[in-house]
């Protein structure tokens, strides 16, 4: 039985092409994450105070919550004005050179 040396080469890739796709969806998925997983962390809640009735205490702990969020709120804020400056040098470096403003 002849056969042409291309038909040979020709079944021959298929048949590799089919044993490294049949290998992967063996193997499964990769155990490296892709872009297209991404992973999502909550964020721990403080365990709430225990509760005593006494006022004070609310107080505190309505000050503290609100301390808490003025810090992320300036936090927020610092990186937007970070990213602004950024921004603007940025904006600067496009401008085109003047040679006879020297």
């Amino acid at each position: 039985m002849t056969s042409n040396p291309k038909t040979i080469i020709l079944i021959g890739g298929v048949v590799v092409i089919l044993l490294i796709v049949g290998a992967m969806l063996v193997s499964g998925p990769s155990s490296e994450p892709s872009e297209e997983q991404v992973s999502v962390t909550e964020q721990v809640e403080p365990p709430a105070p225990p509760v005593t009735g006494n006022v004070d205490d609310v107080v505190d702990a309505l000050l503290g919550d609100a301390l808490e969020e003025e810090t992320a709120i300036n936090q927020q804020r610092d990186d937007t004005l970070f990213v602004i400056g950024d921004d603007q040098e940025v904006d600067g470096l496009s401008a085109s050179y003047d040679e006879n403003s020297i």
